[in-house]
């Protein structure tokens, strides 16, 4: 009887081998609050970059709407603003994700992050360049320059995280067009100035 109860007692005592061991927390992954303030961080930081070059570069309505109104082909200014800010969003969401995945450490080429800056910093040059300084044609190579940037930032996001590359996408066809728009500015500014022209001669 002791023999039996002692038995029982060692296989009480024995692991179950057939039990799944518990999940691990992942160290990696942030903590909930860690989480909410670094996404907050990653939107805001562009964002507001994108509202203080509009908001001190970015007001020359005047000029852009009188080109505008020789073209047909010419969002207004106001659209343009709101597709930098939802852009601006949008990258920074995405790069989000990809910093939660830890891949701006472990990216294929090791360039996610400079390529992400470098297009953070060519969109804020939009503004002053073409608005305030009515530099299309540098504006526009800025623009093909930035274009082929965020496609390259969208193969190394997508690599990383499938959402990411996902989000990116909105950017690359918004800086499509953007591009296309500073292409049409340099043809209308172009036509502007040759009106101008004649009517002093």
């Amino acid at each position: 009887m002791a023999s039996s109860s002692s038995n029982l007692r060692q296989r009480a005592k024995q692991p179950n081998p057939t039990s799944e061991p518990a999940p691990q927390p992942n160290p990696a992954s942030p903590k909930p609050h860690r989480a909410v303030k670094s996404l907050t961080f990653s939107v805001l930081v562009p964002l507001t970059l994108t509202s203080a070059s509009i908001w001190f570069f970015g007001s020359s309505v005047k000029t852009y709407n009188s080109l505008a109104a020789a073209s047909l082909y010419l969002p207004p200014l106001w659209f343009i603003h709101l597709a930098e800010l939802a852009s601006s969003a949008l990258m920074g969401f995405a790069a989000w994700f990809v910093w939660v995945d830890g891949g701006f450490r472990r990216s294929a080429s090791g360039d996610a992050a400079a390529l992400y800056v470098s297009h953070v910093a060519l969109c804020l040059t939009w503004d002053p360049l073409v608005l305030r300084i009515g530099a299309a044609p540098v504006g526009f190579v800025f623009c093909v320059v930035n274009f082929g940037t965020v496609v390259a930032v969208y193969g190394e996001f997508r690599r990383v995280n499938g959402v990411a590359g996902q989000l990116v996408r909105p950017c690359m066809a918004w800086m499509a067009l953007l591009t296309l728009v500073t292409f049409k500015l340099i043809d209308v500014s172009k036509v502007v100035d040759l009106s101008e022209m004649r009517l002093y001669d």
